[in-house]
C-alpha cells in the first residue's frame, strides 16, 4: 500500500474538486441527504469522491464506466479546470482519446 498521501496532482484535482462541490452544495442537499448522506454541508473527502469524478483520465473513464455499467444510459461530464475563465479544449481532447476508444 502506499504512503497516503495523495500526489500533488491527485491533490491539486481534490482540491478543485471540493471547491466546486462546497459552491454548488446549496442547491443539492436534499438529493445527497436521499441518497445517504447526513451532512451534505461540508464536502468532505467521501462527498466529493461520491459526486466529482476526479484524477487521471483512466480514473475519469472507470467512473464513466462504472455508470453505464450500472444502467445509465448517458453520463454528463463538468470538465473543471483552476481557471474558469480559460477554455479547456486540451483537457476535453485528452479525456476524450480516453473515453472514445
Amino acid at each position: 500500500m502506499g504512503s497516503g498521501r495523495a500526489s500533488p496532482d491527485r491533490a491539486q484535482t481534490a482540491e478543485l474538486a471540493r471547491a466546486t462541490a462546497a459552491a454548488t452544495l446549496p442547491n443539492r442537499r436534499t438529493f445527497l441527504r436521499d441518497l445517504g448522506y447526513k451532512e451534505a454541508e461540508t464536502p468532505d473527502e467521501r462527498l466529493v469522491d461520491a459526486i466529482v469524478a476526479h484524477g487521471p483520465a483512466k480514473e475519469i473513464v472507470h467512473r464513466v464506466q462504472g455508470h453505464l455499467d450500472a444502467g445509465a444510459d448517458h453520463v454528463s461530464l463538468h470538465l473543471l479546470t483552476a481557471t474558469p475563465n480559460t477554455p479547456p479544449a486540451r483537457q476535453w481532447e485528452q479525456l476524450a482519446a480516453h473515453l472514445l476508444v
